[in-house]
């Protein structure tokens, strides 16, 4: 790629970080794109690269997630994973994902993170947060954490739906297991087939699982 090509093509990932794009979902357009024709034109990356819309949100039946099994096929917390995908580190858009990761890993966030032949190919973030007490119910022997399943990055083309599916399902259940458990919510993009077949073939091999609520 020629530096003019290699120059604008960092202009409108950066103009569509401006505009809401999440840096995760521009750190895997820009590695899909890089090493593309330089006749790809500007029209093309804004074809590829859109402004995420909000996430599915769903609730999650805990009672129905305690039985679940599951392998370990992601792994947790692992700073090798990050540090082991192929963009160089000279990148500046690998750079801010790697930025965002580290300010959520040091306020106790907990990535899931898969690496395949080099490549970061999924990461999901499982964030705990505690219910804040209110004048009328003391929470201090009553469950009290939340726990978020969300900010999913994958590279579509090198994971599949089993391999998908497995992953989620070992999230779930490690998110069944917090202590002081009150509820679990999943986000799901909106924008992917692939994860609209995941939830349903979830549901399907575990009866109401997922509930949508907005």
């Amino acid at each position: 790629m020629n530096w003019l090509m290699q120059s604008a093509m960092e202009l409108v990932l950066l103009i569509l970080l401006k505009l809401g794009t999440k840096p995760q979902n521009v750190w895997v357009a820009y590695r899909l794109l890089k090493d593309k024709s330089p006749r790809i034109t500007l029209l093309s990356f804004f074809k590829k690269l859109k402004p995420v819309k909000k996430d599915y949100t769903y609730h999650l039946d805990i009672n129905n997630a305690n039985h679940i099994k599951t392998s370990s096929i992601l792994k947790r917390d692992s700073l090798n994973n990050f540090l082991a995908n192929r963009l160089a580190e000279r990148d500046g858009l690998n750079n801010s994902f790697l930025r965002d990761s580290s300010k959520r890993l040091a306020v106790g966030q907990h990535p899931y993170t898969a690496v395949v032949d080099g490549y970061l190919v999924f990461c999901g973030w499982l964030v705990e947060e505690t219910i804040k007490k209110d004048d009328i119910t003391d929470l201090s022997k009553s469950p009290n954490k939340l726990v978020k399943i969300r900010d999913f990055t994958i590279i579509e083309s090198l994971v599949s739906l089993s391999f998908l599916e497995e992953a989620l399902f070992q999230m779930v259940r490690d998110a069944a297991l917090v202590q002081a458990l009150r509820d679990i919510l999943v986000f799901i993009p909106r924008n992917s087939a692939l994860w609209t077949k995941v939830i349903d073939n979830m549901n399907q091999k575990h009866s109401n699982l997922f509930k949508m609520l907005s």
